[in-house]
Formats: structure tokens, C-alpha cells, sequence
């Protein structure tokens, strides 16, 4: 399918995933996640990272009777 006839389709215009983050894009994957463009993605990419960071912080603080897991939110 070519990107125009793509674009008409789905009203996005498909990004590939750069493979410069293999865990971010296994994420995005795994949850079905399209970006518009790159900026999106890119965005995308940091919320994941500073909900990661913030999950483990959680989980590594003793006494806080639960834990945290990534979800399709987490981007």
C-alpha cells in the first residue's frame, strides 16, 4: 500500500519504528500503538520512559504494600 493511499485509509500517516529503542517499540507493538508522525512517537517514547523510571523507583521503595506494572497507559 503506498503512503498516500495509506494516509487516505487510516487518516494517519504510518511512522516505522527507527529501532533506535527496542524496548519502546516492543511496547508499542504489544499495545497496538500507530503515531501520526514522529514527533509523536518520539513524545510517546519519553512518557514511557519517565512512567518506567517512575515505576521502578516505586518498586524498589520497601514498604509500600504494592507494586506498579506498565500498562497500555504507560506511553
Amino acid at each position: 500500500m503506498t503512503q498516500r493511499l495509506h494516509e487516505a485509509v487510516h487518516g494517519v500517516v504510518p511512522v516505522r519504528h527507527h529501532g533506535l529503542d527496542a524496548e519502546y517499540d516492543s511496547h508499542a507493538r504489544l499495545f497496538g500503538r500507530s503515531h501520526a508522525h514522529c514527533t509523536d512517537y518520539h513524545q510517546r517514547r519519553a512518557h514511557f520512559h519517565r512512567n518506567k523510571a517512575l515505576i521502578q523507583s516505586h518498586n524498589t521503595n520497601d514498604g509500600r504494600g504494592f507494586t506498579l506494572e506498565m500498562n497500555h497507559l504507560g506511553d
